[in-house]
């Protein structure tokens, strides 16, 4: 719904001899986008089953001194909406894992002095810039099942799975508005924020 990046990596592969500073010369890189994938790479095979990559065939030893080799790999180039952890096993199996950190924004639109609900649009700002958009129409839809936003009940927009962080890697800040037609006889007031919710008052004018 928001538009954000798809998730694709790039795995470097770096090698030297075991006993010297590690290497920082890479072998070579493969950028990863989740789908199968079986090349030639690094001097052996890189086979990826969806996110689950094997590189094979490398040589343990160097072919002219016999000295052994040591390999680390390294990640980069990934959408910094998520946080990276890894570990290593047995200096062979490295395991990267991106967490997507999300949270969740409610809007909540109620009106003074009227009876009418006239469809409103409510806009989504993130670090003061635009980031999304819905309108307010008082018909339900959606469900928290869903992951998209939707009106939970009229007048209570549920804002789910936004990333806590920019794609800078800056921590999000997000602040809403309310687009007001033209003519629209109502003064709005918009209190609260992104952690306990945002409260969009509009009292219609009766003077």
């Amino acid at each position: 719904a928001y538009g954000l990046p798809a998730m694709t990596t790039t795995l470097t592969l770096y090698r030297w001899h075991e006993g010297e500073p590690p290497s920082e010369v890479p072998l070579g890189s493969v950028t990863l986008d989740g789908t199968d994938v079986n090349v030639p790479a690094f001097g052996g095979r890189v086979i990826c089953d969806g996110w689950h990559v094997v590189v094979s065939d490398l040589p343990m030893n160097d072919p002219v001194s016999g000295e052994p080799y040591v390999y680390s790999v390294d990640q980069s180039d990934y959408p910094l909406i998520y946080t990276e952890t890894f570990s290593v096993q047995d200096d062979m199996h490295w395991v990267f894992t991106n967490t997507f950190d999300k949270t969740t924004v409610e809007v909540f639109k109620k009106y003074e002095q009227t009876t009418e609900r006239p469809p409103v649009t409510i806009v989504l700002f993130q670090n003061g810039v635009e980031f999304y958009r819905f309108e307010l129409d008082g018909l339900l839809d959606g469900s928290d099942e869903s992951g998209e936003p939707y009106e939970k009940q009229a007048g209570l927009l549920i804002l789910p799975n936004l990333p806590t962080r920019t794609l800078n890697g800056d921590a999000a800040v997000y602040t809403v508005t309310e687009l007001i037609p033209e003519n629209y006889p109502y003064q709005r007031v918009i209190t609260g924020n992104a952690t306990d919710g945002f409260l969009i008052t509009n009292t219609k004018n009766t003077g």
